[in-house]
């Protein structure tokens, strides 16, 4: 995603499960919005 778009990946609700899809979203710094790769 182009950072200057406003826009973000989005996990709905917060899931965490693997297989979960993704949406794009308006950003909001939200818990849904930060990754960690492992």
């Amino acid at each position: 995603l182009n950072p200057q778009s406003g826009r973000c990946l989005d996990s709905p609700s917060g899931a965490t499960a693997n297989g979960t899809r993704l949406q794009i979203w308006d950003c909001n710094g939200s818990a849904a919005q930060k990754f960690t790769l492992s």
